[in-house]
């Protein structure tokens, strides 16, 4: 080891190294660092030039930890995340994260500490996810050089080129979940029906839930901007809208959202004179709970809240509005909308006019005034239905009387019943039937088609509004000589 006398720096070989290595403390700031020589001459150069860059302000300065050494990521995570007001967005994930790997901030600062929780990460999440960490660790590191926790902030070094397979990152074991659980008009709404209308637990004060997913069923609003409505400021009892300002919604997309009666009521049900109306609770056991009393494994553990979003803004698809749909969503690209969007069955029927907006209720005898749509040549003709009933009609406009039945209908009527009105009508395979060459085509379409109705349609209580009367008719009434037909 040599010292010098007349300089305030020291210069010494380490054990187990053979170069010299410069000290000095400036300011309260102790630098440490390899002068990459073993000749003392050289070494004293390096000194006197790295102690005036030092002294002038020009030279680098070495990361050191200014607080405790015990000082953790959360404590300085959580002071960071209120002073910048990052109270939305994903900061909380990320200072989790960084909790999880370093602990503390002297752990953050040492060196290689950065690229070896780049390594780790990729070993759970995919680059892209991990390369959105970068922005946020460099800002809170920058942020603790400016009150003076460290130093100076340590450098965030990039991830790996991405372009080796190696470095790609790990996908989720589950996979992506964007498309989410698909669920029609009415499983959602048993749903929502199945949830109940308040909190049960006894550590909390009760919360309500049901209206809460009411109103994003009808409104499509995101769950972080319901948590966050307010009385007055943005619903009053009775109003016909809700006042999305900006610091509420995830885009900053400020509008007046319209309100259907339904969620009008939802609202004005739990409604306060003042605060939050719903604010932010944990409703995942509610909602798995009602999930699996309506769905089947797996989309009942799959099912979460952001599905009521999907489902609504899916059901705003079938207006053909995609400008609405935009507005209603809080998109302020049109594009985004298509994401949340699925094509379904019945709005490709609802385009070609095979069904009504809104499905008439099944007509009596005595309030059936729908004409029967034959021919002239085949008024006074008898055709025989599903179940081989000759139906007679007495003229263009006549209409066969719909039988007295006793409950509701069952399967293989309401499917028959469809496929013959389908095969009269010649609507299945695109042709008349029992007109073309290729008969037995069509007639393998009908089957085809009856078996996906019978798939489609699990509920039999639905079956009956969602049958034309034309297919109704065609459905002999129970009796002794056909017990089948009974419900």
């Amino acid at each position: 080891m040599s010292k010098t006398k007349r300089n305030p720096w020291t210069l010494r070989i380490p054990k187990r190294s053979r170069y010299y290595e410069f000290r000095v403390s400036y300011q309260g700031i102790r630098y440490e660092e390899s002068t990459s020589t073993s000749e003392l001459t050289e070494a004293q150069l390096y000194a006197r030039r790295r102690y005036a860059e030092i002294i002038s302000g020009k030279g680098r300065v070495p990361v050191r930890l200014l607080a405790d050494g015990s000082t953790s990521i959360l404590e300085a995570g959580a002071l960071w995340l209120a002073e910048e007001n990052y109270d939305q967005g994903p900061y909380f994930v990320y200072v989790r994260q960084w909790n999880k790997h370093f602990r503390t901030l002297k752990a953050m600062c040492a060196r290689e500490a950065i690229p070896k929780y780049w390594r780790t990460r990729l070993g759970e999440v995919k680059w892209k996810t991990a390369n959105k960490e970068r922005g946020p660790m460099r800002g809170f590191l920058e942020w603790c050089e400016r009150k003076r926790l460290i130093t100076v902030a340590p450098k965030v070094v990039p991830l790996p080129n991405p372009k080796k397979k190696a470095n790609q990152g790990t996908a989720h074991k589950r996979g992506r979940n964007s498309q989410g659980v698909w669920v029609t008009k009415e499983e959602s709404q048993s749903i929502v029906d199945a949830l109940p209308e308040f909190s049960e637990s006894k550590k909390t004060p009760p919360f309500p839930i049901r209206a809460r997913f009411t109103v994003m069923l009808h409104t499509g609003l995101r769950p972080k901007t319901l948590s966050h409505l307010r009385v007055p400021e943005h619903y009053q009892k009775g109003q016909d809208h809700l006042v999305i300002t900006a610091d509420i919604d995830k885009c900053s997309y400020a509008r007046t959202l319209p309100l259907t009666p339904e969620a009008r009521a939802a609202l004005d049900s739990v409604c306060p004179k003042k605060g939050l109306i719903f604010g932010e609770h944990d409703y995942r056991d509610q909602i798995r709970q009602a999930a699996q009393a309506v769905l089947q494994e797996p989309q009942a553990s799959m099912f979460t809240a952001y599905d009521f979003r999907r489902r609504a803004l899916t059901t705003f698809g079938e207006s053909g509005s995609l400008n609405g749909i935009a507005y209603m969503a809080g998109h302020k690209q049109l594009t985004t909308s298509s994401i949340y969007i699925r094509a379904e069955l019945s709005s490709a029927q609802k385009m070609l006019g095979l069904v009504d907006e809104a499905p008439p209720a099944v007509p009596s005898e005595a309030n059936s005034t729908e004409p029967e749509r034959t021919s002239d040549a085949a008024a006074t003709t008898g055709e025989a239905n599903a179940h081989g009933t000759e139906v007679v009609h007495h003229g263009a406009n006549a209409e066969a009387p719909i039988p007295a039945r006793k409950g509701p209908l069952s399967v293989r009527e309401i499917a028959q019943a469809v496929a013959e009105e389908l095969r009269a009508t010649g609507l299945l395979g695109g042709q008349a039937w029992g007109t073309h060459e290729k008969t037995h085509l069509a007639a393998g379409l009908v089957d085809e088609d009856l078996s996906m109705f019978s798939r489609l349609c699990e509920e039999e209580d639905s079956w009956p509004s969602q049958a034309s009367p034309r297919a109704l008719r065609a459905i002999p009434a129970p009796n002794e000589e056909n017990p089948a037909l009974t419900s």
